[in-house]
Formats: structure tokens, C-alpha cells, sequence
């Protein structure tokens, strides 16, 4: 959609900013050693949470495999 003014010319438009600064999305390092061991610690923990989501669907799956086998029927060779 064009906007003209009553002139029949296109007004002028400020240049368009970004929402957010070039360096937003990128990791900052603080100076503060308590926010740095406190991320460490965050991260620690996150890996923790992923080793133990791990284990668990392995373990889950072991323990569904074994049920599944245990419900069949059993059929012996004639």
C-alpha cells in the first residue's frame, strides 16, 4: 500500500531502526564473579537434568520392552 501526500509525492520516511541492538542476541560476559559462578552452576545443573532425561527414557524403554515380551503369548515348537 503507497501513501501519497496531497501533492501526488511519497512523504518521507524515517530510517527504519531494529527493534533490538546488533549485539542482543549475542552471550554477554559479566565482570561480576558471582553472576559468572551462578550461570556455571545453571549450566551444571541443565547438563545434570539432560543426563538424568536420558537414563530415564533408557530405562523406560528397557522396562517397556521387557513387559511387551512378558504379555506375549507363548507358542511352542511341535
Amino acid at each position: 500500500m503507497e501513501v501519497r501526500c496531497r501533492n501526488g509525492q511519497l512523504p518521507e520516511l524515517p530510517d527504519c531502526k531494529t527493534w533490538v541492538d546488533n549485539d542482543f542476541w549475542e552471550i554477554k560476559r559479566s565482570n561480576n564473579a558471582i553472576i559468572d559462578e551462578a550461570y556455571k552452576q545453571f549450566n551444571d545443573i541443565l547438563h545434570e537434568c539432560r543426563l538424568l532425561n536420558n537414563r530415564a527414557a533408557h530405562v523406560i524403554s528397557q522396562t517397556e520392552r521387557s513387559l511387551s515380551l512378558k504379555n506375549q503369548p507363548k507358542q511352542y515348537a511341535v
